[in-house]
């Protein structure tokens, strides 16, 4: 892992073999402790990342590389993201959250443009020893030593990780510290702002502000998991249902449907036919 995280690439974007591209990206390859390494088999080209194509990005015209720095990838990822927003009729519906009219979030193009211009807080460090959760004094016998035990598995042990990474490989501890900053968490999310994201994208920018579509988008989330846990192993990940529970996921949807719409519609902004619109799961 430290081999791998010294070594940088010429560039950004995927690797193609040589006569498969005709971009100018040549030798050397990549760099390992400061040595170029050359391979004339292979270049580096446009992103095939499908992130690049899915919810129909493949039509868009924009800059898919390959880019010589971060700045340039990460400019070429917010005006894909745009121009998606901008120019694409087909609008995707989000399997991550269930939208709609109030109490719900409903997404709008403005918001998601006004999200892709934030540039984001400064990075701080956050490598915090554990403490222990004080629910956990209140519990007894097996419940409390259930709960020591998720404890040290899931939290002391990766803070403990993460410290080994920091002493024994700083780089990869660097790129994981941003990653989990709250700048890296708004870059991973402006990637799909196009289909989901722009109210926690705001959330992390300007709390006041925005705190009413966060918490209508937060409820949306716990519904979809609210329908997850209703299904069980008939949850249609990504979309994609097994060919032998088709019809019975589909029931099940149809009977949850109606049921959210039983429990909203007594809201004051809930509108019936907008959530019939969004809904992800008649398709």
């Amino acid at each position: 892992m430290r081999r791998w995280t010294r070594v940088r690439f010429n560039g950004i974007g995927s690797l193609y073999y040589a006569e498969d591209t005709d971009t100018s990206f040549g030798e050397p390859l990549y760099f390992e402790e400061g040595n170029s390494v050359c391979n004339s088999r292979l270049k580096i080209g446009p992103s095939s990342n499908r992130e690049w194509s899915d919810e129909g990005r493949r039509e868009t015209q924009c800059d898919r590389g390959p880019w010589l720095s971060v700045l340039d990838y990460r400019r070429a990822i917010g005006n894909r993201e745009v121009t998606a927003v901008k120019t694409l009729k087909h609008k995707p519906k989000h399997l991550a959250m269930l939208c709609g009219p109030e109490p719900l979030y409903q997404p709008t193009i403005e918001k998601k443009l006004e999200a892709l211009h934030y540039e984001g807080p400064d990075v701080g460090d956050n490598l915090e020893r554990p403490t222990l959760p004080a629910e956990i004094k209140s519990l007894k016998g097996e419940e409390k030593a259930t709960a020591l035990q998720q404890y040290m598995d899931k939290k002391a042990v990766m803070i403990a990780w993460r410290s080994l990474i920091r002493d024994k490989n700083p780089a990869q501890y660097r790129a994981i510290q941003f990653q989990r900053s709250a700048s890296g968490n708004l870059l991973h999310l402006s990637r799909r702002i196009f289909e989901l994201g722009e109210a926690q994208f705001f959330f992390r920018w300007q709390v006041a502000a925005m705190e009413a579509d966060v918490e209508r988008a937060e409820l949306g989330v716990r519904e979809t998991k609210r329908i997850e846990q209703r299904l069980g192993s008939l949850w249609p990940e990504k979309g994609v249902v097994e060919h032998e529970g088709y019809d019975e996921a589909k029931s099940l949807l149809r009977d949850v449907k109606k049921e959210t719409i039983a429990r909203y519609e007594t809201h004051s902004g809930w509108d019936t036919e907008t959530f019939e619109r969004l809904w992800p799961f008649d398709e």
